[in-house]
């Protein structure tokens, strides 16, 4: 019991640490980016799916944050867009493998 403890324990630190790095704003373009993904998967194959989530990703970025200035652009809600996109993609396309 006491090694179940010791693994919840360094997985909480684990995303502890993450969140520090990544913010909120993070968290939700890693959920937003997923659930485009974890929607799409149903009607389309995983890699278009991915590639969907990616070009809204980067055109959030580009355009509401960069061209209308109603943010800042930054690299980390790039990769954090990949992430929950990569994440949300990789299972339904390892199913379609086997």
């Amino acid at each position: 019991m006491n090694k179940i403890k010791e693994f919840i324990k360094k997985v909480e630190e684990f995303l502890k640490k993450i969140y520090r790095k990544i913010g909120n704003d993070g968290v939700l373009h890693f959920l937003v980016c997923f659930a485009i993904v974890a929607m799409l998967c149903n009607f389309l194959n995983p890699a278009l799916s991915f590639f969907i989530a990616i070009f809204i990703g980067f055109a959030k970025e580009i355009i509401w944050d960069g061209a209308l200035g109603k943010g800042q652009f930054q690299w980390k809600d790039i990769w954090c867009d990949i992430a929950g996109a990569l994440i949300a993609a990789l299972p339904p396309f390892i199913q379609s493998l086997i």
